[in-house]
């Protein structure tokens, strides 16, 4: 009885074959049987419940009560539906049709464009290194948005190669002097081809101007003996003018030997300004001040001066 017992555990718990297919007989095959169950009811119940769930949310989705979006002010919106362009928004809080709506949001205040440092060849050959800022704004968002693929990069690079080409026109000279006639120039430029990316160029200016060193030394040299020759004209055109000022006082004095003997008094009161000054005047000094009156020079020297 115990081996008849043996053999039917060992058949419990070995696998049947029939016709060279193996079939699970005994506990094994009820537990495998209960996991199926389970799984199959588990991935029903999943399903379900996806569907219940698309179907809850999508009359939500299409009247309009999907996601919320904020457009905040200084920016706009532009609402692709179904990849077409349907309306441009201002600033608010719009809801979006999931799977249906876009929105694509552009800023429409000024922005500062940092141009990269570049060296550009003058048309006297000198090499010269530009930095360069470039202000510009949106005007149109949808040439902004579907005429250009990024409005900000295409900016930089059309003001980088105008500046470039235009500064190779002028000379160092020219483009020191002139830097805000040039910088004029180069904004209606690029703000010509702008037009059609819906961009406004407010303005571009020129930050630095890097020379090299001996070109440095060179234009001080210059500078420096333009103001020497400019600073020996005037002395010279002074000079010329003093000595026209002392001829003609000259004459007038000469027709007037009171005035002659006056202007000597005004030197002598201006040299005896000084306390320590000692005045020697020579004797025949006397012979100046013979016209002013009848009297002898014995007298005069000795204090005895008559009266007329």
């Amino acid at each position: 009885t115990g081996k008849v017992m043996d053999r039917e555990a060992l058949l419990s718990e070995a696998p049947l074959r029939i016709n060279d297919e193996v079939i699970e007989v005994g506990p094994r095959a009820y537990k495998d049987s209960d996991n199926s169950c389970f799984s199959v009811l588990f991935q029903s119940c999943w399903a379900l419940g996806g569907f219940m769930l698309t179907c809850f949310t999508v009359p939500f989705a299409c009247c309009g009560c999907g996601p919320v979006v904020q457009v905040e002010e200084g920016h706009r919106a532009a609402v692709l539906r179904y990849g077409k362009l349907d309306r441009i928004v201002p600033p608010g809080t719009y809801h979006r049709n999931v799977g249906v709506e876009k929105f694509i949001i552009k800023s429409v205040r000024i922005q500062t464009l940092l141009i990269p440092s570049q060296r550009v060849m003058t048309k006297d050959n000198v090499s010269v290194v530009l930095d360069a800022v470039c202000f510009y704004r949106i005007v149109d968002i949808k040439k902004a948005t579907f005429n250009v693929s990024d409005c900000e990069s295409a900016t930089k690079n059309l003001a980088q190669s105008t500046l470039e080409t235009l500064l190779g026109e002028r000379t160092l000279d020219q483009l020191l002097s002139n830097r805000a006639n040039i910088t004029e120039r180069v904004t209606e430029l690029i703000d010509t081809q702008t037009k059609d990316w819906g961009i406004k160029v407010q303005a571009l200016e020129i930050r630095d101007i890097r020379i090299p060193d001996q070109m440095q030394r060179v234009m001080a040299a210059v500078a420096e003996a333009n103001r020497e020759g400019e600073a020996k004209i005037v002395i010279a055109q002074a000079e010329l003018k003093a000595a026209d000022t002392f001829a003609k006082a000259a004459t007038i004095m000469s027709a007037s030997p009171v005035a002659m003997q006056l202007r000597y008094f005004q030197t002598l009161t201006e040299i005896a300004a000084e306390k320590n000054s000692t005045i020697i005047v020579p004797s025949e000094i006397t012979n100046m001040f013979r016209p002013l009156g009848s009297w002898r020079e014995s007298e005069a020297f000795a204090g005895n001066i008559p009266k007329e």
